[in-house]
């Protein structure tokens, strides 16, 4: 039985490999986003479905923040937690997860932003 959906953005291939990985073990289903645009792309084709954007600030094309702000413009109600190595000089009201970060420490955010949200 699936926990909920999440919508996971990471411009870095990589990254977004490890944490479907993880969320899938744990058993969630994983939509990915590559940006902001195919970020929102996703919401608008299945925002009811989506529990949780997990995004990460720094992507080429629009970072994390403008995304949360964009998502809570459209979707206030949407749990949303943002992954950052960059963290000095955040201006936003969701919780924030310091990369690098581990499997369970990541999933316990995860599970606190759904509890949350």
């Amino acid at each position: 039985m699936t926990k909920a959906r999440v919508l996971l953005v990471d411009d870095e291939e990589r990254i977004r490999t490890i944490y479907k990985r993880w969320l899938v073990r744990a058993g969630y289903e994983v939509v990915e986003a590559a940006s902001g645009s195919e970020a929102m792309q996703a919401l608008f084709a299945e925002a009811r479905g989506i529990k949780l954007v997990v995004t990460d600030r720094n992507m080429p094309s629009g970072n994390g923040e403008e995304l949360i702000r964009a998502v809570q413009a459209t979707w206030p109600t949407m749990p949303i937690m943002l992954v950052t190595g960059f963290g000095d000089d955040l201006r936003t009201n969701v919780p924030v997860l310091a990369k690098p970060v581990n499997g369970p420490t990541f999933l316990a955010a995860v599970e606190r932003a759904l509890a949350a949200g």
